[in-house]
């Protein structure tokens, strides 16, 4: 079945019609203009966790320093801390702060989205990472999760 082009509603150019707003045909850049207009969807409030708080003391009794370099880091952002164990796996562990590494937002972005090999080659220091993961794993899966894991 060919398509046949048609006035569009809205700017009453002759093209094909992306879609029916109200029963009214519209072509491709005005349908979803209207629909950017007309959008319904509202973000849903986010719930508190607990995070910020946290995040806010480990800053403080950290020194504002990386613990990967001993860089100081400047403002505080929370892309600056790093969970070593993820949050959707280790559910129990999200407010745990022996999971949580203050840490450059740059090792922070290569932690979560690279291989460890690329984080060594650019932080050799990054392996304290690696080594408190090993140990919060440990401490997990034995059940003892309360106590700081030594190193």
């Amino acid at each position: 079945m060919e398509k046949k082009k048609k006035v569009c509603f809205k700017c009453e150019q002759l093209s094909y019609i992306w879609s029916n707003i109200n029963g009214k045909g519209h072509c491709q850049k005005c349908a979803y203009e209207e629909k950017g207009k007309k959008s319904t969807l509202k973000s849903k409030p986010y719930k508190a966790t607990g995070e910020k708080e946290l995040f806010e003391s480990i800053y403080e009794s950290r020194n504002k320093r990386c613990e990967v370099t001993g860089q100081y880091i400047g403002a505080f952002d929370v892309w600056c801390f790093a969970h070593l164990l993820s949050k959707k796996a280790y559910p129990s562990y999200r407010l745990n702060p022996a999971n949580i590494i203050l840490c450059l937002r740059e090792i922070h972005l290569l932690y979560d989205n690279s291989s460890r090999e690329k984080l060594l080659e650019a932080y050799p220091q990054a392996i304290i990472m690696f080594e408190k993961k090993d140990a919060l794993r440990y401490s997990y899966y034995n059940g003892d999760e309360t106590k700081e894991p030594d190193i």
